[in-house]
């Protein structure tokens, strides 16, 4: 089964392989009452009315339900993507959930020393060279419960640079693994090795800190993903291809520039295409975490892309919450061990969790009052914590043009002018 779309509420899935539908279906992700598109009749139908997909639901569901993988990616280094993967890995394994962190940060990757595994007797160097098949196979334990990982290679160009059939292969095996759980970390910029997988996983979170540098590497990250999932999307039409092409050709004149009239292009040359198009554009949400806030007036650095990403590119995006700054996070990476841990013996039984004592606590979502304001929440709890807030969370939608404050909208024309 060849170029598979698939159309959920939510979501668009396309072009599936065919392991890549079942581990959909398996996952509960789909169901018979999403549709699929009919290359014969050119429309929309619904799964259910297909007598092979119907046998696939019914072999799929009594196999064991797919990992859910979460993409963090920190579109320069140092904006904190490690650390956060550590931390959510560490509550969501105290929590009881079987988790397995992944350090795809292939040019330098550090994850097992946050982790505390300093010397793992495995790493993808052995993935990549094939002494082992299966990424199962080099997963590693930790001394935390539930929690187990997958470390990278420090020091070898093979592991630092695999082709693209060992990427498409790692992508691939990611949702194979056993665990609830998978939290990848990806490596700085926007290389293909990054943004592909990105795009891969079922979800994707970029941390930002609250500098221009950042908000920026960030906006061209998220464009340059969208711009790749169109192409992957749209490979039943070479005219579609051929204006992306050109568009991208642009972009050292404008890396800023919107593909809006290019989608408007796009769908007047093919209008099959310009339908997924849209769809493309409704549906691709990432998500944005603010790292190192230190002033309220930070928050709206994380407001303001969220913006610009809807009024530029069109992006529902969805801005998740900030984490506080704190001097002992720096302590706690020079020690080579992750707060969290740290603050878990400062607490007493379960804890007091607030911004003071665990890392997870710090994470808060942005809320709204007055207008357009942005207020920290008033304190952290069981509920407004980093795991609840990264995987699932229901937030305040950013401010229209109406209700969004003057000097900030005078801010995102500055940036993104």
């Amino acid at each position: 089964m060849e170029q598979v779309y698939v159309r959920t509420a939510q979501k668009l899935f396309g072009p599936l392989k065919d392991f890549e539908l079942k581990r959909l279906i398996r996952n509960g992700q789909i169901s018979l009452q999403d549709r699929i598109w009919h290359y014969y009749q050119n429309v929309w139908v619904k799964l259910e009315q297909i007598e092979r997909l119907r046998r696939i639901f019914e072999e799929e569901h009594k196999r064991f339900k797919a990992t859910q993988v979460i993409a963090v990616a920190g579109c320069k280094g140092g904006v904190g993507k490690t650390s956060l993967v550590a931390s959510m890995a560490l509550e969501f394994s105290r929590r009881g959930k079987k988790v397995i962190a992944v350090d795809a940060d292939f040019q330098d990757p550090d994850l097992h020393e946050w982790l505390r595994v300093p010397n793992p007797p495995m790493t993808l160097r052995h993935f990549f060279t094939n002494q082992r098949n299966a990424l199962q196979d080099i997963v590693v334990d930790t001394p935390t419960k539930n929690l187990k990982l997958i470390c990278g290679e420090v020091g070898n160009i093979e592991a630092a640079n695999p082709l693209d059939s060992q990427r498409e292969l790692f992508a691939e095996q990611l949702h194979e693994l056993y665990a609830d759980f998978v939290l990848v970390d990806l490596g700085p910029g926007v290389s293909y090795a990054n943004v592909d997988l990105f795009l891969s996983c079922d979800r994707g979170v970029v941390v930002i800190e609250p500098e221009p540098s950042s908000v920026l590497s960030a906006f061209r990250f998220i464009r340059i993903a969208f711009l790749r999932s169109l192409k992957r999307m749209l490979v039943f039409s070479a005219p579609a291809l051929e204006l992306i092409r050109r568009f991208e050709t642009n972009e050292l004149h404008l890396p800023y520039g919107s593909p809006l009239p290019l989608l408007a292009k796009i769908d007047r040359i093919d209008a099959r295409a310009g339908s997924f198009c849209r769809l493309a554009v409704n549906l691709f949400r990432p998500d944005v975490v603010m790292n190192k806030v230190i002033s309220k007036n930070e928050i709206q650095e994380g407001i303001m892309l969220v913006h610009a990403l809807n009024e530029l590119l069109g992006i529902n995006a969805t801005y998740l919450g900030f984490i506080d700054y704190d001097r002992r996070f720096r302590s706690a990476a020079k020690e080579g061990a992750p707060f969290v841990l740290e603050a878990a013996s400062e607490r007493p039984g379960n804890g007091v969790r607030n911004g003071k004592h665990a890392k997870w606590s710090w994470f808060r979502r942005k809320s709204r009052s007055h207008g357009s304001s942005l207020v920290a929440s008033p304190s952290a709890s069981d509920d407004e914590n980093i795991v609840q807030n990264v995987f699932g969370s229901s937030l305040d939608s950013w401010p229209s043009d109406s209700s969004l404050d003057h000097r900030l909208a005078q801010r995102i024309g500055s940036y993104f002018g």
